[in-house]
């Protein structure tokens, strides 16, 4: 909770905690609900009084919270006092401004007034009213306000909050807001809000019971709703086209089933992606929602919904004004042409129906215009003209004269009265598909709320203890489960009520109902008095108000004009007066949101009134007062009548409902402090019907002149009315009525109701029902389309009973009101038949019986083309043209890039098919012009479907069954529709009556059942790999009674079957190594320039530089740290990073600075992402393998969060990482396969992990405005670090060297010198030496044990390393021991020092080995590291890091590329040019060195020295000495390093012959070896010839050879060793040349023999000759196999053979080699399978004589043939089969199993 301190308004604080004087807390709770109560409650009790005060505040979780109302205190003695303060939020800081007509300049002129505004406009305002005295204290987060219709809303005196809170109920916009609060300012938020609370436990719910985190769970009903397990969903009317699906008038649910198109939030706080999951109904007769489980459980239980406001609608943008035209606009983003036409008509214009324009926002908002029939809207401009009109007022809108009601640049506009294309009906149906859904889902559960208590314990253990301290928050969802109340759902929070002086003290209110006033509704007495409707349109209380006032005017200007008007003329029979006026000034009140209701549930006795608001329009002369109608129910006792009051307090704001028999006046004497408001009369109970009438007697009617005003006009038998106020009527009876607004919403309904003609005669208005169906109840007026003998009619139904099941052909019910004339006599009737053709290309129309010229009878998946006729027989009549029922392939293209419009595409010099993109629209050169093909990813193709129905009466209506009952006429038709259409005009229709047909076949058989399961890793919208095989996340099963697995998804029923994953664990320390580099150059005796502190010195490599004639290598060494290897990125941030942020690993992963920006903060520049900015760094994350990715951060935040996302999105982890605000942090996220841990500044903070593979991962705060944040040092490293290096990348030690690079030493000899034989290491061993300083290292005294420490010296160390040629080196020496420090307790000194070795297989850490004292023997490809073991005099002891000190000899390297051929001969020229003169010009290169005489010694230029002049031969950058030099030789023995002789070059150990065509020979005695050359290469078969190069090398024991001039698909190299043959190209030709076919192959063999076959006998195997012969043995657990191939092809396949032979019972044991069983036996043979066989090795089987084969597994072996094990299965005569081997686990145990299949024939 942090320090709780109150802050005065004058700036002195209250320290809630203190000693002197004392003070403390005895209570301190936080209230907050979803946009309501926002307080927190605090009891403190002090030595002192506290002078508390309005305005004073303080400051919980960075929310302020001040006091509002008087603080109550009580002294319990001189040194005892209690205070107890409620502060409450900034919410109620908007109940000091009224919410008046005030504009962005803080003008107003009115507080009661009417606006028709969207809900942005309306905070807008808010807003100007809050500033008129808090300038710059709130503002509005208007850009991320959702869009809204307008709407007209009246307000009188009414509060800010009161406004905002009536904005975001259901009854207006349906919203909800938020408040927050930075530096200060506090913002309001408009839109949907809440996340899903996930238990830090792990469990997917919160649970009763330890460990589960539910203490107390108490569950209370909101109201009575029964629960719902269908609802009917049906939208609005606008927009909708005439012939939309089956001619409904208004908007339906998705039909067929289709993927989500957009992002939508659940009601349960779900977000569901886009693409991500299927919507819509399967069956377009079922328009509803529907709950099967529990419907099957409690039975169907059904409601309806409408949704007016969801209909196909455009929004569209003004985004350019039309000059000199103030009724005209362009808006760019028109997608459509609205005067497109097609062969109906106007596509989208409905005829005789003008387009309205309604603007959503601007200056003209609300406003609606119809567009000019003539240029209303040009699609080349995209220009709008509209119609402007004249209000009552006079006024033309869009102004004339003035800007004040004019179009404006971003007004944004709807389009209605036409029909929108299909892409806008499917966005709505999908907005209508989830508007349904979070109607429904809630209602399939009781609509209850919960209290819930939670387990401290739980938290406490469950989250780290500086997590954050706020785990709910009001508008978010908590997944709740308790088996006890049949809770397992997420449920919303209306109430956090948390203890701040206890950590995760919670108390929450769930509810899935939320309300900020109760719902409005109230009964209207007319008829039947149980039916509870809408009413009170009085909105506007203002108006209602002034209404009362009119009259109270006119009582008192009323005046007797005539002299009549006296108290006598008021008599019995007549009153005779200027005015009436009926109710008294107490009645004039409104409910709102109010239901009164009598005899509820049948019962007369009972009456019930809900809660809900009584407003007062005169009570008080001033304001309009309202009240807070608590909610009753009444049980009356007696059946006489009972008043109905409003029982309103005077001193506050509530009231109760108050049913009495007694008379009481509005201001009883025996009740001063309540008003008594009469609200209606409940009328007595009389025997014969058990029923109270009720009628209201609130309101007011007025009389004068001609005019009447009043609420309600009823009959006294109440069938007839008038309801003003309540915007209906209904005149007539309950037989025969005409209404509005009663029977259907916003309809004018005629029951029963007949017209009248000018002869006098009347008829019923016929009301169509369609096709006459026997199962239907007619009534009177009724029509039905009823066939009788071919010959269809209209019938209408007279009789005045309703009845059902008479024929329309009886008269006593039914009259013909529409009747064609009679046809003409048909021809004798023809059969269809069909013909195919699987051409691509359109094929000529097909002759005599359709069998010829490519024409087949017989349908296949391979079809494309189908003609039809009609004829006698298949030989008679013609053909049908083609037409083609699979789609053609499409025309290849060539998209050359993107223009930005139509005007930039070439108009000479294309291509056909050439394209380019504009706007995302694809433009295709078809030759002459260009096209718009529209975008570029269109809808998937279809298939093509055949529909076929019969009919008996020529196509008018269908058969029995829907047409599928077979019929004279056949019907067809072909869509891309897999459903058939149940409309008869939609087939073509043939009269098919000829011979009958041959009998059928016998039906089938009795169904059997099975079971289908398949696997998938997102919860079911997609399967696995192989279609579902492949396990995964989640397993779907189905049962049917098709064998075959269905490919839909949505088939199956989906459950989680993979656990989340463990905390993943970190990978071994990056350790610490040498590097050696080497560089070269021309002279014997000066290294290159190094820079010994650079890490990456330049001109220096890692590998050894291959080197020419007179070139020498160098080397040096470092120790350096593994982590540097690790990186895979690493960008500091520099000052010089203006555009992009350099990758200094090396690794080229620039960062993109994007709308980021490089500032200065401190001592360090860093990377500025403020406010929303954005920069990337082009890699993506590894996940799946382990990596940490580092950074320093800093925010102006008190906390930001992090997210792990799972593959489908709804796998996710959230943590928070609490902050200093403004201060650097480290961060370090490390990442090992689906867990992320979590290191704060070097230490682990938590950690989180997903069910699935992780795909995406997040860091950022809640601050939705962008808050102040900055990087700096993002560096990732792969593998998952340990805690210590994670310490060395935070403090910038990960790219430190621990030793500088040494003094470079040469490591090759002189030129002409005999080269040094090559070395090892013979001995590594650690030397020490004392001196008096810690900072020079001693020079003398070193020997190989450790000296005793004396107080003011130090031990230094270092290692000596031997090699095999005695030369010695040693590692820079360290010292290892401090010196004497300041006199204090009794200090310890060291004891003794040893040496400790490790020989390791790594020259980076510590493998394979372990410490010994004992000194190991080098070895290759093995690193020698010591360390010390220093121990104390105290018995403690340190041991020093271990370091490695030997290095491992380098790999061979791969054999260059040969360059090309130079001029004759490998070494340059050498010429002596006599005595050095400085005014010659010398040379130093790879073709020429020159030699010179200098002071009686030779030198010879340096190979890199090039051209110069005027350098003295004892300059050594440019001159070498000459080596040995001699006047003459005269020898019996030569010995030369190199030497040149004929075309044989000698050198190094090497003989060499260079030839002219390309081939060369090579003997190389000093790496063992002889390396061939040549020109070509391969033989008699070689199908390629790249060349050859041939090596056979005795140090590696191979023959090699490989392709001198390889291809770029393969290398070309074959080996040949004692281990195999190797081959990588197939370039060799199996087949001769003569058979014109080529089989290329790597390694070919060709078995060609003269060898006579062996005799025959039964399993014997015969003599065989093999071109290749593969047969392997293993003596480990792995299989072996005689040949592995992927994708073998067999032009001939032989299996071994095993024949089960004998007259007599026998037994058998199949061995491996045994692959076909073939059953000779006339006996019973049991056959044991092979004993060890190998996964997926098959076995056939036939039985071929009389007898049968028993198979029997061996032990330890099963045999399925379906779920269930077999004992044996037995192959009787005739019958075959085939047995595999597999294992797999069957009810979680492992089995080996011989998995068989049976046959026959």
């Amino acid at each position: 909770m942090g320090t709780l301190e109150i802050i005065k308004r004058n700036g002195e604080k209250i320290r809630l905690f203190s000693k002197e004087p004392f003070c403390t807390l005895k209570s301190a709770a936080q209230n907050s609900s979803l946009m309501g109560d926002d307080n927190v409650q605090l009891s403190i009790v002090s030595s002192e009084l506290l002078n508390l005060g309005k305005g004073d505040k303080i400051i919980v979780e960075g929310e302020e919270y001040t006091i509002r109302t008087k603080v109550n205190r009580e002294m319990l003695s001189d040194n005892h006092y209690v205070h107890d303060a409620t502060f409450y939020g900034v919410m109620y800081e908007l109940m000091k401004s009224l919410y008046r007509n005030t504009d962005a300049n803080g003008k107003s002129s009115k507080s009661t007034f009417d606006l028709t505004y969207n809900i942005r406009d309306f905070v807008k305002v808010l807003i100007y009213n809050v500033s008129r005295d808090y300038p710059g204290l709130w503002a509005f987060d208007e850009a991320n306000c959702p869009d809204t219709e307008p709407r007209t809303i009246s307000f009188a005196r009414n509060n800010c909050l009161q406004v905002l809170q009536m904005l975001c109920s259901d009854r207006e916009f349906d919203l909800e807001f938020l408040i927050t609060q930075k530096d200060g300012v506090r913002t309001i938020h408009i839109g949907k809000f809440g996340a899903k609370v996930v238990p830090p436990g792990g469990n997917a719910f919160f649970e009763w019971g330890k460990g589960n985190g539910l203490y107390k769970l108490k569950e209370q009903k909101v109201d009575d709703k029964t629960i719902i397990t269908r609802l009917w969903v049906e939208g609005g009317t606008t927009n909708i086209r005439s012939d939309y699906r089956d001619y409904s008038e208004r908007l339906q649910l998705p039909f067929p089933v289709r993927l989500n198109k957009k992002e939508h939030k659940l009601w349960d706080g779900t977000i569901v992606p886009p693409q991500s999951e299927y919507i819509g109904i399967s069956d377009d007769n079922k328009r509803y929602l529907e709950d099967g489980d529990l419907r099957d459980a409690l039975g169907s239980d059904e409601d309806a919904v409408t949704y007016d406001d969801i209909f196909p609608k455009r929004t569209g943008t003004v985004t350019a004004l039309v000059a000199d035209d103030i009724n005209s606009f362009i808006d760019d983003t028109m997608d459509f042409d609205l005067n497109e036409k097609d062969d109906k008509g106007t596509k989208y214009l409905i005829n005789e129906v003008s387009a309205k324009i309604t603007f959503i926002s601007g200056k003209l908002a609300g406003q609606q215009f119809e567009l000019a029939q003539k240029g209303g809207y040009d699609h080349a401009t995209k220009r709008f003209t509209l119609i402007p009109f004249t209000d009552n007022r006079g006024l033309t809108i869009p102004t004339t004269e003035s800007e004040a009601y004019r179009i404006t640049e971003g007004d944004t506009y709807k389009i209605t009265d036409i029909h929108l294309p299909k892409s806008y009906e499917d966005d709505a149906e999908e907005d209508l598909w989830y508007a349904g859904y979070n109607e429904f889902k809630p209602r399939t559960q009781a609509r209850a709320q919960y209290q819930l208590t939670f387990e401290r314990s739980y938290f406490l253990n469950a989250l780290p203890s500086d997590s954050e301290t706020t785990v709910f928050h009001v508008g978010n969802y908590v997944p709740v489960k308790d088996e006890r109340f049949g809770i397992e759902k997420n449920i919303r929070i209306q109430k956090v009520t948390k203890n701040l002086l206890v950590e995760h003290d919670y108390t929450l209110t769930l509810s899935d109902i939320t309300a900020i006033s109760p719902i409005t509704q109230t009964v209207v007495d007319v008829g039947r008095h149980e039916t509870i409707i809408e009413n009170n349109r009085l909105r506007d209380l203002t108006k209602a108000r002034r209404g009362w006032r009119t009259t109270e005017e006119l009582r008192t200007m009323v005046y007797d004009t005539d002299g009549y008007f006296d108290p006598e003329n008021i008599k019995p029979n007549s009153i005779d007066t200027n005015m009436l006026t009926v109710g008294s000034k107490s009645q004039q009140f409104v409910l709102i949101d109010v239901i009164l209701q009598a005899n509820v549930n049948g019962i007369s006795n009972r009456f019930d009134a809900s809660a809900g608001v009584l407003a007062h329009l005169t009570i008080d002369d001033e304001i309009i007062k309202h009240w807070n109608m608590a909610a009753g129910s009444f049980t009356l006792s007696s059946p006489k009548g009972y008043y109905v009051f409003a029982k309103c307090s005077k001193k506050s704001t509530d009231g109760i409902w108050y049913v009495t028999q007694e008379q009481l006046k509005v201001e009883p004497t025996e009740d001063p402090n309540n008003y008594y408001f009469q609200v209606g009369i409940l009328g007595s109970v009389h025997s014969d019907d058990d029923f109270r009438d009720f009628t209201t007697t609130y309101g007011f009617t007025r009389i004068n002149g001609n005019t009447i005003t009043t609420g309600k006009i009823i009959t006294s038998d109440k069938e007839c009315y008038l309801d003003l106020d309540g915007n209906k009527f209904r005149i007539g009876d309950s037989s025969s009525s005409i209404d509005w607004n009663v029977t259907a919403k916003r309809q004018l309904t005629l029951h029963n109701v007949r017209l009248l003609s000018d002869s006098g005669d009347t008829s019923h208005i016929g009301v169509f029902r369609g096709t006459y169906n026997p199962k239907y109840v007619y009534y009177a007026g009724d029509e039905v389309a009823y066939t009788v003998i071919g010959e269809t009619c209209t019938y209408r139904y007279t009789n005045p009973t309703p009845s059902m099941g008479n024929l329309p052909t009886n008269s006593v019910y039914w009259s013909v009101v529409a009747k064609g004339s009679t046809g003409d006599k048909g021809e004798s009737g023809l059969s269809v038949f069909y013909t195919y053709n699987d051409s691509e290309t359109k094929p000529a129309t097909p002759t005599g019986d359709g069998s010829t010229g490519g024409w087949h009878r017989t349908s296949s998946e391979n079809v494309v083309w189908m003609s039809i006729k009609n004829a006698k027989t298949d030989a008679e009549g013609a053909w049908g043209i083609p037409f083609r029922v699979r789609g053609a392939d499409g025309t290849s293209i060539n998209i050359k890039g993107s223009k930005e419009n139509v005007s930039q595409l070439p108009t000479v010099g294309n291509s056909e098919g050439d394209a380019y993109l504009i706007g995302g629209n694809l433009y295709i050169w078809d030759g002459t012009n260009w096209k718009d093909v529209g975008a570029i990813k269109g809808e998937d193709g279809k298939s093509s479907y055949l529909h076929k129905k019969y009919s008996d009466d020529g196509g008018k209506t269908f058969t029995a069954g829907n047409g599928e009952t077979p019929g004279r006429w056949l019907g067809l038709y072909v869509d891309m529709i897999p459903t058939d259409s149940d409309k008869p005009s939609a087939y073509k229709w043939s009269d098919t009556k000829g011979q009958d047909g041959t009998p059928g076949l016998p039906g089938e058989d009795g169904r059997t059942p099975y079971f289908h399961i398949k696997y998938s890793d997102n919860g079911g919208m997609s399967f696995t790999a192989n279609n579902g095989e492949e396990p995964g996340d989640y397993i779907g099963q189905y049962t049917d009674y098709v064998q075959k697995d269905s490919d839909n998804p949505m088939d199956y029923t989906w459950a989680l079957i993979k656990g989340e994953s463990g905390t993943g664990g970190t990978d071994a320390g990056a350790g610490e190594y040498y590097e050696y580099r080497y560089a070269k150059n021309g002279s014997t005796l000066v290294p290159p320039d190094l820079d010994v502190n650079s890490s990456n010195p330049t001109g220096w490599s890692t590998e050894m530089p291959k080197v020419g004639a007179l070139e020498y290598i160098w080397c040096t060494m470092a120790k350096k740290s593994g982590l540097a290897d690790r990186t895979k990125f690493h960008l500091p941030i520099e000052a010089n990073d203006t555009s992009s942020i350099a990758d200094i690993s090396g690794n080229g992963y620039n960062g993109v600075l994007g709308g980021g920006t490089v500032v200065k903060d401190g001592t360090r520049y860093a990377l500025n992402l403020s406010g929303g900015m954005e920069s990337c760094i082009p890699y993506d994350l590894p996940f799946g393998e382990s990596f940490t990715l580092c950074f320093w951060m800093k925010s102006d935040q008190n906390q930001v969060k992090w997210m792990l996302n799972g593959y489908n999105g709804r796998h996710y982890v959230e943590k928070s990482i609490v902050i200093t605000p403004n201060t650097w942090f480290h961060l370090a996220f490390r990442f090992n396969d689906r867990t992320v841990t979590v290191f704060k500044n070097g230490e682990q903070l938590h950690s989180g992990s997903v069910n699935i593979m992780a795909v995406g991962f997040a860091i950022y705060d809640d601050d939705v405005f962008g808050s102040a944040v900055y990087f700096d040092d993002v560096r990732l490293l792969m593998g998952a670090l340990p805690v210590n290096d994670i310490a060395s990348v935070m403090n910038g030690k990960a790219d430190l060297m621990i030793q500088k690079w040494s003094t470079p030493i040469r490591v090759n000899p002189y030129d002409g010198e005999d080269g040094k034989p090559g070395v090892s290491v013979t001995l590594a061993d650690v030397e020490y030496a004392q001196s008096t300083s810690n900072s020079v290292a001693p020079t003398t005294g070193w020997q190989t044990t450790a000296p005793t420490w004396i107080d003011g010296r130090y031990i230094w160390s270092r290692t000596k390393v031997s090699y095999s040629d005695n030369t010695t080196t040693y590692t820079k020496a360290v010292c290892i021991t401090g010196g004497k420090g300041s006199t204090g307790n009794s200090g310890v000194g060291v004891s003794s020092i040893i040496e400790q070795y490790y020989l390791s297989s790594s020259a980076t850490s510590l493998l394979n080995g372990s410490w010994s004292t004992t000194r190991p023997t080098w070895k290759d490809k093995w690193y020698i590291w010591t360390r010390s073991v220093i121990t104390y005099t105290n018995g403690t002891s340190d041991t020093t890091a271990a370091i490695c000190v030997t290095g491992s000899k380098g790999d061979k390297g791969e054999d260059g590329k040969p360059g090309d051929k130079g001029e004759k001969g490998d070494s340059p020229v050498l010429v002596y040019r006599g005595i050095y003169d400085s005014s010659k010009t010398y040379y130093g290169n790879s073709k020429r060195l020159d030699a010179v005489k200098y002071n009686n010694q030779y030198y010879i230029a340096r190979i890199d020295a090039g051209t110069f002049t005027r350098f003295v031969p004892t300059n050594t950058g440019k001159w070498n000495t000459f080596g040995a030099q001699f006047e003459t030789i005269a020898t019996n023995l030569l010995l030369a390093e190199g030497a040149n002789i004929g075309d044989w070059f000698t050198k190094g150990g090497k003989i060499v012959s260079t030839m002219d065509d390309g081939n060369k020979i090579e003997l190389d005695a000093s790496m063992a070896r002889i390396y061939i050359e040549s020109s070509s290469g391969g033989g008699d078969y070689a199908l390629v010839d790249f060349g050859a190069k041939m090596t056979i090398d005795a140090n590696r024991g191979i023959f090699e050879t490989r392709a001198k001039n390889a291809p770029s698909y393969s290398n070309a190299v074959s080996y040949m060793s004692p281990t195999g043959i190797f081959s990588n190209m197939a370039g060799t030709d199996g087949m001769p040349a003569s058979s014109g076919y080529t089989h290329r192959g790597a390694i070919v063999g060709l078995g060609f023999a003269n060898v006579p076959a062996s005799t025959w006998a039964v399993n014997v195997v015969d003599t065989i000759v093999a071109g290749v012969y593969g047969r392997a043995s293993n003596s480990g657990t792995a299989p072996a196999f005689g040949g592995f191939f992927y994708d073998l092809f067999a032009g001939g396949l032989i299996f071994g053979r095993k024949c089960i032979t004998g007259t007599s019972n026998n037994t058998w044991y199949l061995n491996r080699e045994d692959t076909v069983v073939i059953g000779y036996t006339s006996a019973a043979s049991v056959v044991y399978l092979p004993a060890s066989p190998k996964e997926g090795q098959v076995i056939f089987v036939k039985q071929w004589w009389r007898g049968y084969m028993r198979f029997r597994p061996r032990s330890g072996f099963l045999i399925y043939d379906d779920t269930s094990v077999n004992d044996y299965y037995d192959f009787g005569e005739g019958q075959g089969g085939m047995f595999v081997y597999t294992v797999g686990y069957v009810d979680g145990v492992k089995k080996q199993a011989w998995l068989v299949s049976r046959w026959k024939y």
